[in-house]
C-alpha cells in the first residue's frame, strides 16, 4: 500500500500580488502609489505596530486578580528581517519589578516561496502588585519598533498564592500502577512560596514536596481512588490549594510504557554493565537483577542477591558483585502513567580482572562518515587499551588504533570513521584487551545514507505530491500546473495548466482522476489526460485534499469541507476560527469516516463520512498537524514526537519522539516523516527501530512512497536562488 500526508505550514499566507507589490516597494522602485504594509493604527510607535485587545482595548482596566492576561497583534515590516526570523514581543511591569517575553503564534507570509514573518497574535501573563500597574509591551525587530502601555489597577494588599498540578498523562490522567507515584507541579505567589505540603485521604499520609514555585511529591497510594490535596503557602500564610484523585491499580495493563528491548548484560570484574534501547517518553529505567533466573519487579527482592536500582538510565554498571557468580538482569521503563512491564533477562557473570565493554550507538551518521561510541570498565591492577572493530558483516573485518583506558574506571570512548560507502549497513563493536584477556561488547550496527536520485529539476514553486505505480504527481504554484513522470524518471507530462492565484495548493488522487486545488478552486482532471473541470469554487485558503470514491474533502481557512461530486452537494463536516489563530492541521479518510487535527487545540476528532455528530478522539495533544489512516489506525505528528490511536477510539502511543516531523508517510511496515526540514526518517512499526534515510536537504515540500522507493519535493522557484526539484531514495 501507498499513503502520505503533507500540507503546509500551519501559517497564514498571503496572496501573490500583495508581495510582488512588497518586492517592488522594498526595493525602492515605484509601487504604483500603494502600500505594502496596513496601515498603523492610532497610538502605534516606531515603523511598525502593536495592539491590545485583551481584556480591554483601552488604556486602563482594573482587576482584582494578582495576574492580567494581555492579549493583541503586532506588526513589523517584514524586510526588516535577517532571514526568517519573527521579532520577540516583550512586556515589562515596572512597579512589580518583573518582565517577560509573550506568548505568541507568528502569522508567516510567503515572499517568491520564502517564509517571512508579518504579525504575531500574542498573549502575556502579567503578574500584579496591588495598587497602579504600568505595563509596556513592545515588538522590536531590526531597527522597527512598536510599543503599546497599559495601565492595571488592583486593590492593595496581599497577592494570594496559587498552584497548579499536571495531569499524570494526557488522555489518562487519574489511573496508574505505580505506588509511590510522583506527582509534579507549580506554585506562585508575589510574596514567593514557602512550602508546598500534601495530603492522601486515601492513606492518611501527609508530607511536603520538593522544591516551592516548581514542585514534585512522592506520595505512596492505596489501591483503588486516592484523594490528594496540595496546599501552597507564602510567607504571610496566604494558602492557595489543589486537588487530584489518582486511581492506583496494580494490575492495570496499559497504557503504560512497553517493555525495554536490546537488554544487554556485559560482565566485569566485581560488576556487571548493562545497556537498553530507549522507550519512547520513558521518563527513566527501573533495574532488577538477582543470582538466579526468575527476575521480576515483584519477585527480585525474594531471589538470592536480589537488588534494584531505580531512575536509571543505560548504560548502567552495578558494583560490588561476586566474581564468578551468574547475575540475571531486567529492565523496565518508566512514563508519566507508571512503570512498563519486565524485559527480557540478561545475564553476564563477573570475572576477576575481566574487561566491561559496552558498544554504544554509532553518532553523526553521513553517507560517508560516522562517529563510533562506547564505554569501557577497566579493572585496578592491568594496563587496558580499547579499540573499535567495524565492517559490512558481523565478521568485522577492520579495527580502529588501539587507545589506553584509565584502569579502576569507567572511560568512555569515541572514534570517528570516514571513506564510508554510501547506502551500506556497517556492523560495529567496542573491544578491550589486558592481560586477562580480550573482551567485546555487544553488535551494533548503523547504515550511511545514499545520495538521493534527482527525477525532475526546474520546480516552480512545487507544493504537493502523490504517487501511484505509474507515475509521481505534484503541482507547481508559480509553474500554473500540475504535473507527471513516470516513478523510475523520463519525460514530463503536463496534466492542467492554469492560474493557480496564490501561494497555496495541494492534489489527492484516486484510480482514476487527480484531483487539486489552487487557493480558492477545486478541480479534477483524468490521470490519463484530458481537461480539467472545476468541482466547486468560492472557497478560501485551501491546503489539504483527500479524494474518496465520488466525494472529495479538504481544509480551507477555519473549516472542513466535503462534496458529492456527481450532484455537487456541499457539507461542512467541522468549523473553527479564521483569526487570530486559524483552525488548521491535518486530514485524513477512510471507508468509516473523516479524521482531523486541531493544531491550536491539541486535538485530534473524526465524523462520519457523510456528516454527522463530531467525536473528539484525543485530547491535550502537543501541536498536532500531519495525519494519516491506514488499517484503523491514525498516526499523526505533533511538534515533538509522532504518535498513533485507533481511528474508533482509544489510547494514544507513541511511534517515535525527540523527533521535529512535518510530512507524513506510511507503508506496510514502516512510518516515513520528513524531520526538522533537512532529513528523512524511517521508523519500523513492529520494532520502534529509527533509521535515517536522506540528511542535509534543503527543506521538503511532500512527501510520499511507494513500494520501493521515497519521494519528496525540494523548496524553490523562479524568484530563489535556485529551482525545486523532486527526488527519491530507495525505502531500504
Amino acid at each position: 500500500m501507498r499513503a502520505g500526508s503533507g500540507g503546509g505550514m500551519p501559517v497564514v499566507v498571503c496572496m501573490r500580488l500583495w508581495f510582488v507589490l512588497l518586492f517592488v516597494a522594498g526595493h525602492g522602485c515605484d509601487s504604483g502609489g500603494g502600500s505594502s504594509t496596513p496601515p498603523p493604527p492610532p497610538d502605534s510607535g516606531g515603523s511598525g505596530w502593536i495592539t491590545l485587545t485583551a481584556p480591554t482595548s483601552g488604556s486602563a482596566y482594573w482587576t482584582d486578580g494578582w495576574t492580567v492576561t494581555l492579549g493583541g497583534e503586532a506588526f513589523i515590516d517584514a524586510w526588516s528581517y535577517s532571514g526568517a526570523v519573527a521579532p520577540s514581543v516583550l512586556w515589562t511591569n515596572a512597579q512589580a519589578g518583573v518582565s517577560g517575553v509573550a506568548a505568541d503564534t507568528v502569522e508567516w507570509a510567503y515572499f517568491f516561496w520564502t517564509p517571512y514573518p508579518v504579525r504575531r497574535c500574542w498573549s502575556a501573563t502579567v503578574p500584579l502588585v496591588g495598587g497602579t500597574n504600568v505595563i509596556t509591551v513592545s515588538a522590536t525587530s531590526g531597527g522597527n519598533w512598536a510599543r503599546k502601555r497599559i495601565t492595571v489597577s488592583r486593590p492593595p494588599g496581599a497577592n494570594p498564592p496559587m498552584i497548579a498540578i499536571d495531569p499524570i498523562a494526557p488522555g489518562n490522567p487519574s489511573v496508574t500502577n505505580t505506588t509511590p507515584l510522583v506527582l509534579r507541579g507549580t506554585a506562585l505567589g508575589y510574596l514567593g512560596i514557602a512550602s508546598v505540603a500534601w495530603t492522601n485521604a486515601a492513606t492518611g499520609g501527609a508530607g511536603f514536596a520538593s522544591g516551592t514555585t516548581s514542585w514534585s511529591a512522592t506520595i505512596p497510594l492505596a489501591a483503588g481512588a486516592n484523594a490528594i490535596a496540595l496546599t501552597a503557602l507564602d510567607p504571610s500564610g496566604a494558602a492557595a490549594t489543589g486537588s487530584v484523585t489518582i486511581t492506583y491499580d496494580p494490575a492495570q495493563a496499559g497504557p503504560f510504557p512497553p517493555a525495554p528491548t536490546g537488554v544487554i548484560a556485559s560482565a566485569g570484574d566485581g560488576a556487571v554493565t548493562v545497556q537498553w534501547n530507549a522507550v519512547p517518553e520513558a521518563l527513566a529505567y527501573n533495574l532488577y537483577w538477582a543470582a538466579s533466573a526468575g527476575v521480576s519487579k515483584s519477585t527480585y527482592a525474594s531471589l538470592p542477591g536480589g537488588a534494584s536500582a531505580q531512575g536509571v538510565s543505560s548504560p548502567y554498571t552495578i558494583g560490588g558483585l561476586v566474581n564468578g557468580t551468574a547475575y540475571h538482569c531486567i529492565v523496565t521503563a518508566v512514563d508519566a502513567v507508571g512503570e512498563g512491564v519486565e524485559s527480557a533477562e540478561a545475564v553476564a557473570t563477573p570475572v576477576a580482572g575481566t574487561i566491561g565493554v559496552v558498544t554504544g550507538d554509532a553518532g553523526a551518521v553521513t553517507a560517508s562518515s560516522a562517529r563510533l561510541n562506547g564505554n569501557v570498565s577497566a579493572p585496578v591492577g592491568f594496563a587496558t587499551s580499547a579499540w573499535f572493530e567495524y565492517g559490512p558483516t558481523t565478521a568485522y573485518g577492520w579495527a580502529t588504533p588501539a587507545q589506553p583506558v584509565t584502569a579502576g574506571a569507567t572511560s568512555a570512548i569515541a572514534e570517528d570513521l570516514s571513506g564510508l560507502a554510501a547506502g551500506s549497513m556497517y556492523h560495529f563493536r567496542a573491544a578491550a584487551h589486558n592481560a586477562t584477556g580480550t573482551f567485546t561488547g555487544a553488535d551494533r550496527s548503523f547504515f550511511t545514507p545514499r545520495p538521493p536520485e534527482v527525477l525532475v529539476s526546474g520546480l516552480d514553486a512545487a507544493v504537493d505530491l502523490a504517487v501511484d505505480s505509474a507515475s509521481v504527481y505534484w503541482i507547481e504554484v508559480y509553474g500554473d500546473a500540475v504535473k507527471k513522470v513516470p516513478p523510475g524518471g523520463g519525460d514530463v507530462t503536463v496534466l492542467a495548466s492554469l492560474d493557480m492565484g496564490g501561494n497555496r495548493a495541494s492534489l489527492a488522487i484516486d484510480p482514476t482522476h487527480i484531483t487539486f486545488a489552487d487557493y480558492g478552486t477545486i478541480w479534477q482532471a483524468p490521470l490519463g489526460g484530458g481537461a480539467a473541470v472545476p468541482v466547486i469554487g468560492g472557497r478560501q485558503d485551501v491546503y489539504v485534499l483527500r479524494a474518496a470514491g465520488a466525494s472529495v474533502y479538504w481544509r480551507e481557512s477555519g473549516a472542513v469541507r466535503m462534496i458529492d461530486v456527481p450532484s455537487g452537494t456541499m457539507t461542512t463536516l467541522a468549523t473553527g476560527p479564521t483569526s487570530p489563530v486559524p483552525f488548521q492541521g491535518g486530514l485524513a479518510v477512510d471507508d468509516d469516516g473523516v479524521y482531523w487535527t486541531d493544531w491550536e487545540k491539541g486535538l485530534l476528532q473524526s465524523c462520519p463520512r457523510g456528516g454527522g455528530a463530531v467525536t473528539t478522539l484525543a485530547s491535550g495533544l502537543d501541536r498536532p498537524y500531519a495525519l494519516l489512516v491506514d488499517a484503523g489506525t491514525l498516526y499523526f505528528a505533533e511538534r515533538t514526537s509522532i504518535r498513533k490511536a485507533p481511528a474508533a477510539g482509544g489510547a494514544v502511543a507513541v511511534v517515535a519522539a525527540g523527533i521535529s516531523p512535518w510530512h507524513l508517510a506510511k507503508d506496510a511496515t514502516h512510518l516515513y516523516w520528513t524531520d526538522g526540514g533537512r532529513a528523512i526518517r524511517k521508523a519500523e512499526l513492529a520494532s520502534g527501530v529509527v533509521a535515517t534515510l536522506v540528511d542535509n536537504e534543503p527543506g521538503f515540500h511532500g512527501l510520499a512512497v511507494d513500494e520501493t522507493s521515497v519521494y519528496w519535493l525540494t523548496p524553490g522557484d523562479r524568484f530563489s536562488a535556485a529551482y525545486g526539484s523532486l527526488k527519491k531514495i530507495p525505502k531500504d
